[in-house]
């Protein structure tokens, strides 16, 4: 059986963790410089609502703005409950008789 010491573990659980916060920033860039080519005024600057911002674009933009939010706060939460599960899974596993015999 392969066996993992606890210190990659974590290094593995950090890198992951830096990873998905750095593929989330890159997400969120990318959305921003398309609402920055589009013409949404300074509204998403203030904190109009989501219904606000989305009535200023016009029905194409609107369509795919929405597919932006829609696959940003995917991808956000998706990532957040795989970050919380390794977490959840690293920090019980010592204790757990399943995971003893992986950790020396």
């Amino acid at each position: 059986m392969f066996i993992i010491k606890k210190n990659m573990v974590t290094f593995i659980l950090l890198f992951m963790m830096f990873y998905l916060g750095n593929r989330i920033s890159v997400f969120t860039n990318k959305m921003n410089s398309f609402l920055k080519n589009k013409p949404v005024s300074d509204s998403f600057l203030s904190f109009k609502t989501y219904q606000d911002l989305s009535k200023e674009l016009n029905t194409e933009n609107k369509k795919e703005f929405d597919g932006l939010l829609i696959l940003r706060r995917r991808f956000v939460y998706y990532n957040l409950i795989i970050v919380l599960l390794l977490i959840l899974i690293f920090t019980l596993a010592p204790n757990n008789f399943i995971f003893k015999p992986i950790f020396k």
